[in-house]
């Protein structure tokens, strides 16, 4: 059965502007990120850790893209949000808040672990979340916590523990409805390319 689409605009926003506020720079290495982030694509996989430049931006557009080709091509997502995970451990932590580099690694953690369900190994997927949540316990970003609330009631419904899941629905939804009043209440920066509703 197909999933519900998954909104992860609010979350892209909320990650952008906390990026913007606590990293000034985010901006003005977009276009380098972008440019760095095509370059790795067109690379095998197993090269591309070793040629990335790590910055706070990249991480952001890896995130976004792990999220983007999951569904179609869920070895390629994992790799992504792996990526990520390997590139916030070489930020420079003087630049990059404590709590934003756990939000980054948190997020790609359960990237991995919606990228293991959908190649059916629920156990790798389970023990991806379990990375994820000892991540969130130091994030503070609601879009963040409502994403990760989400797929896991995914990963969830698929185990049978129907209960779990429509209460972690139910979570996300309120969270996701938080995030929404708040976006709307500010303005925001622009969202990235491919960061619109999909699936999970």
């Amino acid at each position: 059965r197909r999933s519900r689409p998954l909104d992860y605009s609010a979350m892209w926003a909320a990650l952008e502007k906390k990026l913007a506020a606590e990293v000034p720079e985010i901006f003005r290495e977009r276009e380098a990120a972008q440019r760095e982030l095509d370059k790795l694509l067109r690379l095998r996989r197993d090269h591309r850790a070793g040629v990335a430049r790590p910055s706070a931006a990249l991480t952001l557009l890896l995130l976004d893209k792990s999220a983007e080709v999951t569904v179609a091509d869920p070895r390629e997502g994992e790799h992504l949000a792996r990526l990520v995970i390997t590139l916030v451990g070489k930020l420079d932590v003087a630049r990059v808040p404590v709590t934003l580099l756990a939000e980054l690694t948190s997020q790609a953690w359960a990237l991995v672990g919606n990228a293991r369900r959908h190649r059916r190994d629920l156990t790798g997927a389970d023990w991806a979340f379990q990375q994820a949540q000892s991540k969130l316990d130091l994030a503070t970003d609601l879009a963040v916590n409502a994403t990760f609330c989400r797929l896991l009631s995914e990963l969830r419904r698929e185990q049978g523990r129907t209960e779990e899941a429509l209460a972690l629905g139910e979570r996300a939804r309120v969270l996701f409805t938080q995030v929404h009043k708040l976006a709307d209440s500010t303005s925001g920066p622009d969202i990235p390319p491919g960061a619109g509703s999909q699936e999970t």
